[in-house]
């Protein structure tokens, strides 16, 4: 293998045969345990204006300085508006700038007037040096402006909102009309936007132009330092919303003025709420246009949606025009069911805090609605009550709790000791009924790393695809050897794959699973069946031809569910949780910044042995880098190892040594394939288990 390094190339030339060559360049690309410590630290600093009085620094602004992990410090309330950051270690930095609403109506750029971070030009400080940016010039930006009436008058302290194109209001400082109903948003950058009204007692909110939700509101688009006016808001009395709550049982301590009605919007933007009187009456005022979901429940009753179903997505729709009386919405309640039980989280032997308890109800087809929950008392004891009569499963989590510098880690599991929904005892309650004895004992038994046994065998299984687009399983034994000389077929037409990883178990059947990208972009789940095969292919994505890598980080969050990562064209690395039964929870949450210069990031594997799954990277030069994290956020990452720029594929498949640690496998340009064993802070020699892997696209 021809690797572009004088060292190296001199020591080839001197070897005897090809596999010395082998051994030499093994050995070379063994990464050191440790990184070198920087001698010495350096800073940022400078001075904000406004581009419109240069000569005149600003104090009321807010400076960001982020590395590549995210946020790394903030100054605040600057001196003549200087700011410094100092003791930073040599690399890139980037700056924020926030001022939102402050006078002079200033955007929030970042440095040399980036609309956003992941287009802002990074600041380099080498080891040691200082560097003082020009001053910053911020400008002016677009403005929205109105009048708030009722009746034709205007309507003082009117609370006004503005939320961006992704749904997020926009941190600014607090923006009310005046006694005249007039109001202002200054600061904004083009784009678009939706802005809600919320009016003093009596009038109900809405969003422009007289919508009730933020998923309905009209959009207001704005050009660089425009002035829109006349988005006004002519307020109303509001809709009302009213009906009977019924009961269906014979218990006299039952009392229908302690039911309570929640109408919520289907996108959750809107909740509002109402108790009945002594008959089971109520009326909820002040309701603003849109369609809802109402939901019943009360002390010692159950739960239930309107249209009689514990599930909202399944709930009748409630429409409300401007102004409506809508009557007639009725709901019953029955006795509720009740789980009792004792919990407890033990830590190193040592019985520790109690964990909470959930109950969901779940459908055939994995939907599932959480319809109760309840938090032990000190003894661990516990009463969930409320609850419906249909199948629930119950779940019992902690949560991370850090008490003497030690993390308990959030651990979780179902009745009887399931480790997943897809295995978890149901229990069948009835109305009226008490089931005792839902019991458990939580352990801190380390997170097991997935391993990629797809066989079902035990030990790690790779994955390839060749160039007719075969998907080959390749079975170890565990002990840095092969368990069957051959390949085995597993799937086809795997070529036409954008991007593939191994996903661990990613809908927790107790199966490891694998996720792609197709060339229309599509998130594709191909769910193992334990033996070498597949359930049917499930789309739980789209729009994805825009990432440049998908990482399977393991339990990122620290909810008990696997999460993905993936890397867009902006170097932005983006979060997406899953919700255990093999669909994404969330749409994308940004985590970091700056990965474009990421050749490689792997993700899933505990290298650093604090049980939880890191992120591992390698840049442009080779360095292959470490990043921990925890529920808690980003530690500091690390510099394992150097000189992994001859890999062109580098993976953790799992344990291939069988010494419970996970290890990294590389191949290199002649398609050798090299196990690197590795325990936290040490790694061992390397070890050859392959070679002719260049004939695969993807191995993992």
């Amino acid at each position: 293998m021809t690797v572009p390094r004088p060292i190296l190339r001199a020591r080839l030339a001197r070897a005897a045969s090809i596999a010395a060559a082998s051994m030499i360049l093994a050995a070379l690309v063994t990464p050191p345990a440790q990184a070198a410590v920087p001698a010495s630290t350096g800073s940022i600093s400078g001075t904000v204006a406004a581009a419109a009085a240069p000569g005149t620094p600003l104090s009321a602004v807010s400076v960001t300085l982020y590395d590549a992990g995210g946020v790394r410090s903030t100054a605040a309330g600057l001196a003549d508006g200087h700011f410094v950051f100092d003791n930073l270690p040599a690399g890139s930095y980037r700056l924020g700038f926030e001022s939102w609403n402050r006078p002079g109506n200033l955007l929030t750029p970042y440095w040399r007037g980036a609309p956003s971070l992941s287009t802002e030009t990074p600041i380099v400080v080498a080891d040691g040096a200082s560097a003082t940016v020009p001053t910053v010039l911020i400008p002016a930006g677009a403005t929205i402006s109105g009048r708030v009436t009722h009746d034709g008058a205007p309507v003082e302290a009117t609370s006004v909102i503005p939320y961006d194109s992704t749904g997020s209001a926009l941190p600014i400082v607090a923006i009310t009309t005046d006694a005249d109903g007039r109001y202002t948003i200054g600061g904004l950058w083009p784009g678009t936007y939706r802005v809600q009204f919320s009016p003093a007692y009596g009038i109900a909110a809405q969003f422009w132009s007289g919508k009730g939700s933020l998923a309905t509101a009209t959009p207001i688009t704005v050009t660089a330092q425009q002035a829109v006016t006349g988005i006004d808001m002519k307020a109303t009395s509001g809709a009302r919303v009213s009906g009977t709550v019924h009961y269906n049982g014979s218990d006299p301590t039952h009392r229908l003025v302690d039911t309570r009605i929640l109408l919520q919007s289907p996108a959750g933007d809107v909740a509002l709420y109402a108790t009945a009187d002594s008959t089971g009456r109520y009326s909820v005022s002040q309701v603003p246009p849109g369609d809802y979901r109402v939901h019943f429940s009360g002390p010692g009753f159950d739960s239930v949606y309107y249209g009689g179903t514990v599930f909202p997505t399944q709930a009748a729709l409630v429409h409300v025009s401007a102004d409506q009386q809508v009557t007639g919405i009725d709901g019953t309640l029955s006795d509720e069911a009740v789980i009792t039980g004792t919990t407890s989280y033990v830590y190193h032997g040592l019985s520790q805090k109690p964990v909470g308890v959930l109950a969901y109800a779940v459908t055939a087809d994995g939907q599932r609605a959480t319809v109760g929950a309840a938090t032990p008392d000190s003894l661990g004891r516990y009463r969930m009550r409320g609850l419906p009569a249909t199948k629930v499963l119950v779940e019992f989590t902690s949560s991370p709790n850090v008490s003497v510098d030690l993390l308990y880690p959030a651990v979780s599991e179902y009745w009887r000791d399931s480790p997943t929904a897809a295995r978890a005892t149901p229990i069948d309650l009835m109305r009226g009924q008490t089931v005792s004895g839902i019991d458990a004992v939580l352990a801190d038994a380390p997170r097991p790393v997935p391993l990629h046994d797809y066989s079902g065998d035990g030990p790690v299984d790779l994955l390839a695809i060749d160039g007719t687009g075969r998907l080959l399983s390749y079975r170890t034994n565990g002990r840095l050897g092969w368990s069957t000389p051959t390949s085995k077929q597993v799937g086809s037409g795997w070529g036409a794959m954008r991007l593939v990883v191994s996903a661990g178990d990613w809908d927790l059947d107790g199966y490891p699973d694998v996720i792609g990208v197709n060339a229309a972009g599509d998130l594709m789940l191909y769910r193992g069946n334990g033996h070498d095969g597949w359930l049917s292919a499930k789309r739980i994505g789209s729009g994805w031809g825009g990432m440049t890598a998908v990482v399977a980080a393991g339990d990122f969050v620290g909810d008990g569910r696997p999460d993905l990562l993936a890397r867009d064209a902006a170097g932005r690395l983006l979060l997406f949780e899953s919700n255990g039964f093999g669909d994404l929870a969330t749409s994308g949450q940004v985590v970091g910044v700056g990965w474009s210069g990421m050749t490689t990031i792997i993700g899933g594997s505990d290298l650093t042995g604090d049980g939880f799954a890191d992120i591992v990277a390698r840049d442009s030069s080779g360095r292959l880098l470490v990043y921990p994290h925890t529920p808690a956020g980003w530690k500091a990452p690390n510099v394992i190892g150097t000189g992994w720029n001859v890999m062109n594929r580098i993976l953790i498949a799992g344990d291939d040594t069988g010494d419970g640690a996970p290890d990294v496998v590389g191949r290199d340009a002649s398609g050798q394939l090299w196990v690197y064993p590795y325990t936290p802070g040490r790694w061992g020699a390397p070890v050859r288990i392959g070679v002719g892997w260049n004939i695969f696209s993807w191995v993992g």
